[in-house]
């Protein structure tokens, strides 16, 4: 996460309009990252396209590019149907978004402290 360019964006509209935007990620990430999950088990390409894409813009939102590239290429996977990287990049990506979940938390509390 790149917490610079998060804050100059965010931080205009208030301190509670980032916890928003932090809750309502933490709310639905688990659901993306089952239902993608499912879709890799199911090798429904479409569907491993559409919510990598949906993930890869909510990481955005983060500036995680680490993890939004990576959720690009599960993407671009999911359109080329490739099943034989598909398993390691959800694994990654799932990793990755756990260490965000973690920095988030972090600034959570940083912003309630304020």
């Amino acid at each position: 996460m790149d917490r610079e360019e998060f804050y100059k964006n965010y931080k205009p509209f208030g301190n509670q309009m980032i916890l928003d935007i932090i809750k309502d990620f933490k709310d639905d990430i688990p659901d993306k990252l089952n239902s993608l999950s499912t879709a890799i088990e199911q090798k429904s390409f479409d569907n491993i396209r559409t919510i990598s894409h949906n993930i890869k813009g909510s990481l955005g939102v983060f500036y995680d590019e680490k993890a939004r590239q990576l959720a690009s290429e599960l993407e671009m996977s999911g359109k080329k149907q490739r099943k034989d990287v598909l398993e390691e990049q959800f694994q990654k990506l799932s990793e990755l978004v756990n260490e965000l979940l973690r920095e988030l938390d972090q600034v959570k509390q940083e912003l309630e402290n304020e």
